[in-house]
């Protein structure tokens, strides 16, 4: 079981690390690191300002978290996407 999240984790990070060489796929996977980013951080921040000090009395707290988590699952979509773009059109820069 080890053994597989560790082959899980090095492929996540190889397709994270992969860069790209056509202009939409440059696009794509721009604009999901910066919404997928903001969205993380941001939420993830106003999630813990709301539980630290009882901004909206902690009705905050768990649908900024869900937001951080859709955040993160946007930057993998969109990388992904950027991948698909990327193998079908290599050779454009």
């Amino acid at each position: 079981m080890a053994k597989a999240g560790n082959e899980i984790g090095v492929g996540v990070g190889n397709m994270m690390n992969h860069r790209f060489q056509s202009t939409p796929a440059k696009i794509i996977a721009m604009i999901g690191r910066i919404i997928g980013m903001v969205a993380l951080v941001g939420c993830l921040m106003v999630a813990l300002v709301d539980y630290y000090f009882e901004v909206a009395q902690g009705k905050l707290i768990w649908p900024c978290i869900l937001v951080a988590l859709v955040g993160l699952g946007f930057l993998a979509g969109m990388h992904w996407i950027a991948l698909q773009i990327d193998k079908k059109h290599p050779s454009e820069s």
